[in-house]
């Protein structure tokens, strides 16, 4: 698990490194399982970003929700509205509903 590659701190990653860092991760999920937990709309800047790679958590009045990317993501990205890392910088990006 990485978690905080974007926290602000001393070994921060530079934004356009976090799109090699997007490239060894999804290498590394082809042997393995790979979390990495971000606010990082730079670390979704990369052309093999997919919504399908992604779980997004949300807290909310119900509490803690997990999911993939909800309908409406979906078809702003479909419709290439908006591109992953512009959902995410947006705040439009939201788990499916249970």
């Amino acid at each position: 698990m990485i978690q905080n590659q974007d926290s602000g701190d001393v070994d921060t990653l530079h934004p356009p490194t976090l799109g090699a860092l997007y490239d060894a991760l999804l290498g590394a999920s082809r042997n393995t399982q790979v979390i990495a937990i971000t606010h990082s709309a730079d670390l979704l800047d990369n052309p093999a970003a997919q919504p399908d790679h992604l779980l997004i958590v949300r807290n909310d009045s119900r509490g803690t929700i997990v999911g993939p990317v909800d309908r409406t993501g979906r078809r702003l990205l479909a419709e290439e509205a908006l591109t992953l890392p512009d959902l995410l910088r947006n705040g439009k990006v939201h788990p499916q509903p249970r």
